[in-house]
């Protein structure tokens, strides 16, 4: 077997006895182990089993987390045999290697040859480490026999590593094991990010000596949620005259070479020995290093979960520098721990965000239980003062009707002698008159109310004379102000041209009514109530109705519009009415799509100002920008497994006033939008592939379907990815993170599109 082929980590020459001592050394770690904690291979047991060696010692150690492998070969060609190897004497070359990179091929080769021993069984399920993490224990006793003075140190110049010391090379990988033992506390400990690569920084560039270590990091968000910049994050320098490249972000000759970025993501590095006489560096690279006063450069990638996620970089800036194995090695090894941290860091973020969304989640369930419970209470006892106070308003209309309809009928009877005189009959049908239509109108209201609430009203829209029914409705309350003692003054600010309206004249009456009702209700003898109608150019109709009546407090005017809701049931002692009349007209107002406001000071009056939008039949709305979308509504459908997005978008678009049904079985996607028909199908990335292609596919394969905008939205594309999924049918394209302006938008733009194309 030869080893000829593996570099060794520690070369030189020594006596005899030295020899011996590592040997021991080698076996005390290895005999009296369990092979399935640590597995110890001598060359003595592999001459034994047949597998003939080209050198006079071997013993490689292999466990969980080390490799060392120790080879030597006596000088003189007479010590070959087992009596010189038995006796002191002589000069040997010794090697050892702890890379389990450089082992690797030395395991196959064993395991491919015929021979067969226990040591070998158990290697075939040994898994080699990543990097060796020499034991201490092993480290200690190799510097203490390196140390020895009786050791001749003689370094060849084809030396793995000229002109330095074997026990400052053991020193060094001592100190390497301890800045990597220190990273891995650090991530157990789940200490912070930004204090454990510092930490790892500072140590690592004290150690390798280099002007200048960073981390610089790629793909970092900005402002813009479309652009990423790479910028230097972490950076150490040796001394103040080496310039600072912190926040440095000017890196084109990375970020347009995309073959550099590949060899990094497949572990590769790169060594820049002397800028000015290495080949095949770029112009670009060169200048840039040149412009940062870079003599020699070492570069190792930061991959997290895969991704590129940075790039670990020492600068040599005062001259040229040779790096050696063993330096981008261990580089190496604290760009894989730091990649560990910032994973860990990540998943933590991940947690504390999720925990921070699921205790905020939490709070807000609770308080909306307890205030659905205030609800519920306060609902109960509402409901139980509205019947309290309609048994009163029904009870009182007919108890008059029935009384007085009785005391009629005695009085008229033929056999009653005495007789009511026409005056007092008079009188009386009067009263059951009123009453009766007291009963009518409040049994109206409530059949109203109902159907509001049930959302079964549909405007009957018209085109209508808006001074017409406004001198209606006052008419119809002259006589009640009249009686009461009010003036009612009407203030018609149209001009001729306005007068024309479309809306539900029949509501709107109703709206007016309720208004005009409580103005003269709530208003003392000898007060004003004045009725003011004007337009907002030809759209929006202003209705105000002002009265000097008892006012509202402050406090009371958000409960104004509540159903079942009195502000003070004792003012239904002193005022007539069920008391819901004002809920029925914010419903009313409502579904005509405008809005109702309220001003009021105690004992000086209120003021009533209905807006109420002109109802134009969609026939003969001429289409424009901003007549579809967000006033127009309609069914949009979203197919997506991602919750927290799918959430996002539905509350979006569901404020602009569409529907959004949000369907999470792509399997069946098709044939629910299919029955569906919406406006606009929206289909997250997020599913598998290929159930968005038989999405897409069948949906514009199917006559009902095709003409539908399907909108994708995702992690972003490239041009050539973006090419294939436009051609399969896909109007626009919308990345992650959600940008809400640009939702909406573009959402407006393809209903717009669609009911144009529908329309015209």
């Amino acid at each position: 077997m030869i080893l000829n082929a593996i570099t060794p980590d520690i070369s030189w020459t020594a006596p005899w006895n030295v020899l011996q001592q590592l040997c021991h050394l080698w076996r005390r770690f290895g005999i009296g182990i369990d092979p399935r904690d640590r597995l110890y291979i001598s060359g003595a047991q592999l001459q034994e089993a047949g597998l003939a060696l080209d050198y006079d010692v071997f013993h490689l150690l292999i466990e969980t987390d080390f490799t060392a492998l120790l080879w030597a070969k006596a000088i003189d060609p007479a010590a070959v045999s087992p009596e010189a190897l038995s006796a002191p004497g002589g000069q040997y070359e010794i090697s050892m290697v702890f890379d389990p990179q450089a082992i690797a091929p030395l395991i196959a080769t064993l395991l491919g040859s015929h021979i067969d021993f226990p040591q070998l069984k158990a290697l075939r399920k040994k898994i080699l480490p990543q990097r060796s993490a020499i034991p201490p224990d092993l480290m200690v006793g190799l510097l203490e026999i390196v140390r020895s003075p009786s050791i001749q140190e003689t370094v060849p110049e084809e030396a793995v590593v000229p002109n330095q010391p074997l026990n400052m090379l053991l020193s060094q990988r001592l100190e390497q094991e301890k800045i990597l033992n220190n990273v891995t506390h650090r991530i157990y400990q789940n200490q912070d990010l930004m204090v454990t690569v510092r930490m790892a920084l500072e140590q690592a560039q004290r150690l390798l000596r280099v002007d200048r270590l960073l981390v610089y990091q790629l793909d970092l968000p900005t402002a813009d949620p479309e652009r990423f910049v790479n910028r230097v994050t972490f950076e150490v320098v040796s001394s103040e005259k080496v310039s600072s490249l912190l926040h440095f972000d000017q890196d084109e000759c990375l970020t347009n070479n995309q073959l550099i970025k590949d060899a990094y993501l497949k572990g590769k590095h790169l060594a820049v020995n002397d800028i000015e006489t290495q080949p095949n560096l770029s112009p670009c690279f060169k200048q840039q290093l040149q412009g940062m006063q870079v003599k020699a450069k070492l570069v190792v990638p930061l991959i997290v979960e895969q991704r590129l996620w940075g790039l670990l970089i020492a600068h040599q800036c005062h001259s040229p520098r040779r790096w050696r194995k063993n330096e981008v090695t261990f580089l190496s090894h604290v760009a894989e721990y730091l990649a560990i941290a910032i994973l860990q860091a990540r998943s933590y973020q991940q947690l504390r965000e999720q925990k921070t969304s699921l205790e905020t989640l939490a709070q807000q369930r609770a308080r909306e239980l307890e205030d659905a419970l205030l609800s519920a209470q306060v609902a109960s006892q509402s409901k139980k003062e509205f019947i309290h106070i309609m048994s009163h308003e029904l009870l009182t209309p007919l108890t008059s009707i029935i009384g007085l309809s009785n005391t009629l009928s005695y009085w008229t009877a033929d056999e009653n002698p005495k007789k009511l005189s026409p005056e007092k009959q008079r009188v009386y049908l009067q009263t059951i008159h009123e009453s009766g239509t007291r009963l009518r109108n409040l049994l109206q209201d409530i059949l109203d109310f109902s159907q509001t609430e049930a959302a079964r009203s549909v405007l009957d829209l018209q085109k209508f004379s808006l001074k017409q029914l406004c001198y209606r409705v006052l008419n119809g309350f002259q006589e009640l102000g009249d009686r009461q003692g009010i003036s009612l003054k009407f203030i018609n600010q149209l001009e001729p041209e306005q007068d024309s309206f479309y809306a539900d004249p029949i509501r709107l009456e109703k709206i007016l009514s309720h208004l005009l009702s409580n103005a003269i209700k709530f208003t003392s003898h000898g007060g004003e109530v004045t009725f003011s109608l004007w337009r907002e150019q030809q759209q929006d109709v202003i209705f105000q109705v002002k009265d000097t009546g008892i006012g509202i407090p402050p406090q009371q005017i958000p409960l104004l519009f509540e159903q079942f809701q009195q502000l003070e049931p004792s003012m239904s002692r002193r005022y007539d009415g069920a008391g819901f009349g004002l809920a029925l007209v914010k419903q009313l107002v409502e579904i005509h799509q405008g809005q109702i406001h309220v001003t009021s000071t105690p004992k000086k009056g209120s003021i009533f100002t209905v807006r109420i939008p002109n109802q134009v039949p969609r026939n003969l709305h001429p289409v424009g920008k901003g007549s579809v979308g967000g006033n127009q509504g309609g069914t949009i459908v979203l197919v997506s497994q991602d919750e927290e997005m799918a959430t996002l978008i539905c509350e979006l678009l569901t404020a602009t006033n569409y529907q959004v049904i949000w369907l999470i079985d792509s399997e069946i996607a098709s044939r629910q939008i299919s029955a569906l028909q919406p406006i606009l199908v929206i289909l997250d990335a997020h599913q598998h592939k290929i159930q968005i292609e038989d999405i897409i596919d069948s949906l514009k394969m199917a006559p009902q379907t095709q003409q539908i905008p399907t909108l994708l939205t995702g992690d972003r594309l490239n041009d050539d990815q973006w090419q294939k999924l436009q051609k399969r049918g896909f109007q626009d394209y919308l990345p992650k993170p959600i940008h809400s302006e640009k939702l909406i938008d573009m959402v407006n733009h393809y209903v717009t599109r669609h009911y144009l194309a529908n329309t015209l």
